[in-house]
């Protein structure tokens, strides 16, 4: 059983060039805190976001030699308010649980598939400037082909990592295997004249993009390659769908405002797309969808499918 080295990414992020908008192009992004339902400038947040996380099996996912199918799972995410010295930031976590079933030749096994990621970053005002992130994840991803045992259907990866960033945003990035507990740190350098963010705050900086921004680039570390890459993405036009939901407990069914996402890779290859739906609103003085995520789909590789994150939850406590 091999350790997996590159699994889909639980987030990233942003936006197609219409002809009302703009292209960010190799320029710096500018973000605005549009979480808070008026004012663009910082205030106090403390919002939870509960998704429900099914997999879309692909049809030639048959075609395999073994079997594997996912129970419905759980995505949440939490935005709080925070300080790092004396400076206002934001606090960003999120919890990913699934179980996973695998059948061949006769026998069977089955795993909860986790992830579980906190990152600090400074407000909008500091163009969201990642201080650290922790990152901890058990994951059993499927093959392209069965070999000759049930354990050659998957592989498995049990990993944590923690950045630290400098004032820069330079940094430092030392992944643990936890199945050996043996730690490698790996140094990294961005690129001045791009948007960088951490990995793990993607949704965010997403959310924190004006409806005007049709395309562009960010960087992020990627703890699977090693290395820093670009992304590439565009906005679709902006569409509605009804969705159904809990706001603090009370259910509302309305259809709501959203522009989806399209990320890749800036890369030769690059892989599958990413899509997210991103709320939006044409008043930014009554935004009351908060550009929240209403939806995001992270596609498997090999074309076996994708996994689905739909908007179930929102607790928020108001400003």
């Amino acid at each position: 059983m091999k350790a997996k080295k590159l699994i889909p990414a639980l987030a990233l992020a942003l936006g197609i060039t219409t002809l009302a908008g703009c292209s960010a192009g190799d320029q710096k992004l500018a973000f605005q805190p549009y979480w808070n339902q008026a004012s663009l400038v910082y205030q106090d947040v403390d919002e939870t976001i509960e998704y429900e996380a099914t997999f879309e099996e692909a049809s030639g996912a048959s075609s395999l030699g073994y079997a594997f199918s996912y129970d419905t799972g759980t995505y949440t995410t939490q935005l709080k308010s925070t300080t790092v010295d004396g400076k206002s930031a934001y606090e960003y976590t999120t919890s990913f649980e699934i179980k996973v079933h695998y059948e061949f030749g006769g026998k069977e096994k089955e795993f909860i598939d986790k992830t579980q990621s906190k990152v600090v970053f400074l407000s909008t005002e500091s163009a969201l400037r990642p201080i650290e992130s922790h990152v901890e994840i058990i994951n059993h991803s499927p093959n392209n082909k069965a070999g000759s045992t049930i354990e050659s259907c998957y592989s498995e990866l049990k990993a944590k990592w923690d950045i630290t960033y400098d004032t820069d945003g330079n940094g430092v990035c030392k992944i643990t295997n936890l199945a050996n507990n043996k730690s490698t740190s790996h140094d990294f350098e961005r690129d001045e004249d791009l948007t960088f963010v951490d990995k793990e705050q993607l949704v965010v900086a997403l959310r924190a993009l004006s409806t005007s921004v049709t395309s562009g680039k960010m960087q992020i570390y990627s703890p699977f390659h090693y290395d820093v890459q670009t992304l590439n993405f565009s906005f679709g036009d902006a569409t509605s769908q009804q969705f159904t939901y809990t706001l603090n407990g009370e259910t509302i069914k309305k259809p709501v405002n959203y522009r989806a996402a399209t990320v890749t890779i800036d890369a030769n290859n690059p892989g599958p797309s990413q899509t997210i739906w991103i709320a939006s609103s044409a008043e930014s003085q009554n935004n009351a969808n908060r550009n929240v995520m209403l939806r995001m789909e992270n596609p498997y590789s090999y074309n076996m499918g994708k996994m689905v994150y739909t908007l179930k939850a929102i607790t928020r406590v108001d400003q």
